[in-house]
């Protein structure tokens, strides 16, 4: 996991690619889109405003995908630990990109301001959003989007 406490330090820290500036601009466009609707720049990045009370059944990881998390407002509870340590649940499916696990798991609460980069081989677990938090998925194929 790589935590940063604002998305000011995020953008001081993270190399200056397209691939990190539209999730900049996903995360700015959240507050104009529904709450629980995934929305897509191809199949390079996809975004959802969490409702209230969101959470995630089991602790998942991906291949093909980073899982991000900013907390625009009140706290987000999620565990998190090394997917290799954890029992497989459901195998990894090609269509989701996801494999579903259980373990032993850190949790941490996160505060407003908060945002969160988690890499293929960490399992995560969102478990509790109380406030207004936005979920993406960015792929980790190169620095950029091909589609755009």
């Amino acid at each position: 996991m790589i935590r940063f406490s604002s998305l000011t330090d995020a953008k001081g820290l993270l190399p200056e690619h397209k691939k990190w500036n539209r999730t900049y601009e996903a995360i700015a466009a959240s507050d104009e889109l529904l709450t629980g609707v995934f929305y897509s720049v191809g199949d390079s990045l996809t975004w959802m405003n969490l409702p209230a009370g969101f959470q995630d059944k089991y602790l998942q990881a991906s291949n093909r995908y980073l899982r991000l998390l900013y907390v625009k407002s009140g706290l987000v509870t999620l565990r998190f630990c090394a997917a290799a340590d954890c029992e497989v649940l459901r195998t990894y499916s090609d269509l989701d990109d996801k494999v579903f696990l259980l373990g032993n798991a850190t949790e941490e609460i996160l505060e407003a301001g908060s945002f969160v980069i988690f890499e293929p081989e960490d399992a995560t677990q969102i478990m509790a959003v109380n406030g207004e938090a936005v979920m993406l998925r960015v792929t980790v194929e190169g620095f950029s989007f091909p589609n755009k």
